[in-house]
């Protein structure tokens, strides 16, 4: 959902990440579910995607079962 948001902003992945300060490469990795933010990134995505904490919560929310479901995948 982290895409979905960035991209109803209109915003590319280079402007988000030079807003953020992180590198493109973290970005993407965020929005495809291999790396999650971290609560200071989470708090600056608010701003940049103009959306409620809530959203970005459950965004974060799903990212991790993704992630989390992933990993467990590469355990086995």
């Amino acid at each position: 959902m982290f895409k979905q948001l960035r991209e109803k902003t209109g915003y590319t992945i280079e402007r988000v990440a030079q807003v953020l300060d992180i590198s493109k490469s973290a970005l993407y990795k965020y929005e495809e579910f291999h790396l999650l933010p971290s609560p200071n990134i989470l708090l600056k995505m608010c701003e940049v995607y103009n959306c409620s904490y809530e959203e970005i919560m459950l965004s974060y929310k799903l990212a991790k079962g993704v992630y989390d479901e992933r990993r467990a995948k590469k355990a086995t």
